[in-house]
């Protein structure tokens, strides 16, 4: 029985203790074996904070724990050396301010080590105190973890984000003039503060976040789930009667899909050695944090339906300006999106970026759902089901009335936000309708293009396609609109019935005022 060692972020509990390690050593030889500066990104419950465990043990000095690993005949030329590790995930700045923290923080190293601290140095001055009495023999290795998590979870609170930013600096500054006395200093984070924010002083930083020969250092690869879990999948497909291909296809679907080049894709270590664990689907990774800040600047700057197959320049992605975010580039560090497809190299590369897999895909749209409508998820989900029913049974007349009764239940200030006048309530009504569409699983796209226009929505479902129009006012209008512009053209020959809907919305009731329909096949 294989043990999983999820939540586990040290590699020596791992190894000593028998749980499954995926080799990610060749990346640590990469790095540890020279003289560097290095700074990565990458969402929360990647395996930053355990490859930075796993370099610790290296340069601690205990070969044992790398027996029969990728690394091992390469152990004789890693040189033993002191190690500093910093974890941001353990200095306490929400109950001490982070500043008190720090200078705690230091506090308790100098005391572990045995190091002496001046009387009245502040918290960067003890940093570098500390660096300097550590290297006396030999240049150290300095890992620091998680460095923004102080900025992180003020996001929506943005003086204290700032004043944090700037203490943080402060920290940091002191490491340009210790370079002498490092040997390897390696910084992660789940975003890319600019340079000029944070790291202004770290001229030799090398950022690997988007490097394509690190593509592939974080999270596992196809190759690795197979080599590592094919025998507990194939268990779980036999203790389910589920068709083992059929399987690998739904958990590649759920879980795999996070790239930082364009070309390899990973899957989520958190998500799947969860599924692994238990045998059932469910969204792991979504449900240990939840983005509220992200989804109110969604609702601010981009409808939901916009948000999948956005084209950005790589460039956007040098920087993390939480005084004036931009939530795709936002969603992309965290982990809600990925690089789907990638054209040019360099920074002059176009990036189509979307959701990494159905996990995330689903969870963040429920989560927009129940966000944009003011309900609770039970009251959404009631509804849901009614929705489908009224799909599957071919009955626009149902599907309309159960949305009515949906519309009905928003709260009067729920809707739509004041900082998007241009949209208002059509752009509003749109956007709900296709998140409670995609809420339902269904393959849901929005802005069609047709040789004529673009339709606002065409649902394709097992038995059937839908063509969907909004407009404020008259639902008439709207199914000529579809007629007219030959939406459904492209559908004609699917061999499905097709449903034409027309809604009219009513800005006054925030309502369906009317609909109108038509069938083909």
């Amino acid at each position: 029985m294989q043990h999983y060692p999820i939540g586990k972020q040290e590699f020596e509990v791992i190894r000593r203790n028998g749980f499954v390690y995926v080799d990610k050593t060749r990346w640590v030889y990469q790095l540890a074996a020279r003289t560097s500066q290095y700074f990565l990104s990458r969402p929360r419950r990647f395996g930053k904070s355990l490859f930075l465990s796993t370099l610790k043990s290296l340069f601690s000095g205990d070969r044992s724990l790398f027996k029969d690993l990728w690394i091992e005949p390469y152990l004789a030329e890693i040189e033993q050396r002191p190690v500093l590790h910093i974890s941001f995930n353990d200095i306490s700045h929400r109950t001490l301010g982070l500043e008190n923290a720090l200078r705690k923080a230091m506090q308790d190293i100098a005391r572990e080590r045995q190091l002496k601290l001046s009387n009245m140095g502040a918290y960067d001055t003890h940093f570098l105190e500390i660096i300097t009495q550590m290297a006396a023999e030999r240049p150290i290795v300095l890992l620091i973890d998680e460095y923004d998590k102080p900025i992180i979870d003020y996001l929506n609170d943005v003086p204290q984000a700032v004043a944090n930013r700037d203490i943080l600096k402060s920290l940091f500054s002191v490491l340009k003039g210790a370079e002498i006395h490092i040997h390897l200093l390696f910084i992660t984070g789940v975003s890319k503060f600019s340079k000029v924010s944070i790291f202004s002083d770290l001229n030799h930083l090398q950022d690997i976040s988007m490097e394509d020969a690190y593509a592939t250092m974080l999270g596992f690869t196809a190759e690795e789930v197979h080599t590592y879990f094919a025998q507990r999948i194939q268990q779980i497909a036999q203790q389910h009667q589920l068709d083992e291909n059929a399987l690998w296809e739904k958990i590649r679907l759920h879980y795999n899909g996070y790239s930082w080049d364009g070309k390899n894709y990973v899957y989520n270590p958190f998500s799947l050695l969860s599924f692994l664990q238990s045998g059932a689907f469910n969204n792991y990774w979504f449900e240990t944090g939840t983005p509220t800040f992200l989804v109110e600047y969604v609702r601010r700057q981009r409808p939901p339906e916009a948000i999948e197959g956005t084209v950005v320049n790589k460039g956007i992605f040098n920087r993390f300006d939480f005084e004036n975010l931009d939530v795709i580039a936002a969603m992309f560090q965290t982990g809600y999106l990925t690089i789907q497809k990638a054209e040019g190299s360099g920074m002059d590369a176009w990036l189509t970026l979307g959701y990494p897999n159905a996990e995330v895909r689903y969870s963040f749209e429920q989560h927009l759902l129940s966000h944009f409508a003011a309900q609770p998820p039970t009251s959404v989900s009631h509804q849901l089901y009614a929705l489908r029913k009224a799909l599957d049974h071919l009955d626009p007349d149902a599907f309309v009335a159960h949305l009515k009764t949906f519309f009905a239940a928003i709260p009067f200030d729920a809707a739509p936000p004041n900082s998007r006048p241009p949209q208002t309530w059509e752009g509003f009504f749109q956007a709900l309708t296709f998140l409670l569409l995609r809420a339902l699983g269904l393959d849901v796209q929005a802005e069609v293009a047709s040789a004529k226009g673009r339709s606002d929505a065409v649902v394709r479902l097992p038995g059937s396609i839908w063509v969907m129009e909004f407009k404020l006012g008259s639902a008439q209008s709207a199914l000529r609109q579809i007629q007219r512009q030959g939406y459904a053209e492209p559908y004609l020959h699917a061999g499905k019935p097709l449903i034409l809907l027309g809604l009219g919305f009513d800005a006054n009731a925030r309502n369906v005022k009317n609909h109108k329909w038509v069938r083909i096949g």
